[in-house]
């Protein structure tokens, strides 16, 4: 797991793609800032790196975007838990 410093680059994440939206299992697929897109594969690349730390802001308040590996499945982003709802990217509009 990598830690971010100082000399890494916020990002505020604003918006989603998603693979499947509209049902319950909406694979994110890119996520966007300031008109800026990653794909889930770049985002995690830079997550992973510690170049980039990608946030969320939901209720005025920050949610780190992290990389979930399952021991079954591939890697996804996903937000720590805030208090508010399961995934903050979910809450997120389609970029």
């Amino acid at each position: 797991m990598s830690t971010y410093g100082a000399s890494s680059n916020r990002v505020q994440v604003t918006c989603v793609r998603l693979q499947f939206p509209g049902t319950r299992s909406e694979h994110i697929t890119h996520i966007g800032s300031n008109g800026r897109i990653w794909t889930k594969a770049e985002a995690i690349r830079e997550i992973d790196s510690g170049r980039i730390y990608f946030y969320t802001r939901v209720h005025n308040v920050e949610a780190r975007v992290h990389v979930v590996r399952p021991s079954n499945g591939e890697p996804y982003l996903h937000t720590r838990p805030d208090g508010y709802g399961p995934n903050n990217l979910l809450e997120l509009p389609s970029c």
